[in-house]
C-alpha cells in the first residue's frame, strides 16, 4: 500500500499602482507703467506721477494620488492518498492465541493458532495464520478507529472489510471500513454491541494476515481478512484463496507443522504469491464469474448422459427379458 502527497502551490501577485498629477506652476505679473506729465508755466510748475502698483501672482497646484497593493500569494497543498495492495490492520492491535495470550498483529507468524468468530458470530473456531500477505511497519496510512459502547476499539484501513449488523436488523453484512456508522453495530463473541464514536487518523504500520477461515477476531472484533478494492464479495475471494489453503494443509500435513509452505515470514513489503494474484487480476476475476456458469452446465451434461445411460440399460434390459 502507498501513500504519495501532491503539494500544488498558486501565487497571486496585485502590481502596484503609483499615479502622480502635477499642475503646472503658474505666474501672472502685471506692470503699470509710470506716466509723469509735467506742466510749466512761468509761474507755476506742476509735475504729476501717476503710479500703478505692480502686482505678481503665482499659484503652484500639485495633486498627487498613489495607490499602494499588498502582494499576497496563496499556496495551496492538495494531498492525495493512493491505496493499493491488499486489506490493512493497525499493527498494534492484537488476536487471541489458542494456547492463551494476546499477540500484536505485527508479530504474528504463519502456523499460529488464534481465535476467529464463526460468521454468525455465535461459535469460537481454532483458526491459523496461513501467510501474511502485506507488511509495511514503517508506513503511514489513514486509519478509521471504532470505539464500541462497551470500550472495545478496532483500526482498519479504509477499504478493508468488517462484519456489521444494521441497527434494528439481525443480518449479518460483511461492509468496507469507510462506509460503517454510527447506525452499526459489530460483532464480539455471541452478541453485537453498539458504536460510541469513529476516529480518522494518520497512524504507522499495518499488515495484512491470511487465515484459514478467512476471518480475523480483532481486539475481540470480528473482520474479514479482504478488501473491497477487488469488487468481489468475501465469499469469491475465499473460494479465489482455496488452492493456497489445500497446499498449505497438505504441505504441513507431509513434512510437519513447523513446515512453512511459502518460504519466508514476510517482514516487510508484498508477498511473492499477493504480487501474482494482483498482476493477475481479471483472468481470476473471469475464471470464479464463468466458474458458477461452468458449474451448472457441467451438471446438465452429467445428468443427460445418466439419463441416456439408464434409458440405454432400460431399454436393452427389457428387450433381453422378453427375447
Amino acid at each position: 500500500m502507498t501513500t504519495a502527497t501532491t503539494l500544488t502551490e498558486t501565487t497571486s501577485i496585485t502590481t502596484i499602482t503609483t499615479t502622480t498629477t502635477i499642475t503646472t506652476t503658474t505666474t501672472s505679473i502685471t506692470t503699470t507703467t509710470t506716466t509723469a506729465t509735467t506742466a510749466t508755466t512761468a509761474t507755476t510748475a506742476t509735475t504729476a506721477t501717476t503710479a500703478t502698483t505692480a502686482t505678481t501672482t503665482t499659484t503652484v497646484t500639485t495633486t498627487t494620488t498613489a495607490t499602494t497593493a499588498t502582494t499576497v500569494t496563496t499556496t495551496t497543498a492538495t494531498t492525495t492518498t493512493t491505496t493499493s495492495g491488499s486489506g490493512c490492520y493497525f499493527g498494534e492491535d492484537y488476536v487471541n492465541l489458542v494456547d492463551g495470550g494476546q499477540r500484536a498483529i505485527k508479530n504474528l507468524l504463519v502456523g499460529d493458532r488464534i481465535w476467529t468468530l464463526s460468521s454468525d458470530g455465535r461459535h469460537l473456531i481454532d483458526d491459523e495464520i496461513i501467510l501474511m500477505l502485506h507488511a509495511e511497519p514503517k508506513t503511514i496510512i489513514p486509519f478509521y478507529t471504532f470505539i464500541t459502547q462497551e470500550g472495545h476499539s478496532i483500526s482498519l484501513s479504509g477499504s478493508h472489510n468488517i462484519l456489521v449488523v444494521a441497527n434494528r436488523e439481525e443480518k449479518t453484512q460483511i461492509i468496507r471500513a469507510s462506509k460503517v456508522t454510527l447506525n452499526h453495530r459489530l460483532i464480539i463473541a455471541s452478541r453485537t454491541v453498539g458504536l460510541k464514536k469513529i476516529e480518522y487518523s494518520q497512524r504507522t504500520g499495518f499488515y495484512s494476515p491470511l487465515t484459514r477461515t478467512s476471518y480475523l477476531l480483532v481486539n475481540n472484533i470480528s473482520t474479514s481478512v479482504f478488501v473491497d478494492s477487488f469488487h468481489a464479495t468475501h465469499d469469491t475471494l475465499h473460494r479465489v484463496f482455496a488452492p493456497i489453503r489445500m497446499y498449505y494443509y497438505i504441505t504441513r500435513w507431509f513434512y510437519s507443522d513447523s513446515y512453512n509452505p511459502f518460504e519466508t515470514n514476510i517482514k516487510e513489503g508484498l508477498h511473492p504469491l499477493a504480487v501474482f494474484i494482483l498482476k493477475n487480476d481479471i483472468p481470476i476475476r473471469l475464471f470464479f464469474i464463468i466458474l458458477p456458469h461452468l458449474q451448472r452446465s457441467m451438471f446438465i451434461f452429467i445428468a443427460l448422459y445418466l439419463s441416456r445411460q439408464l434409458f440405454f440399460y432400460g431399454k436393452n434390459h427389457f428387450y433381453f427379458y422378453f427375447y
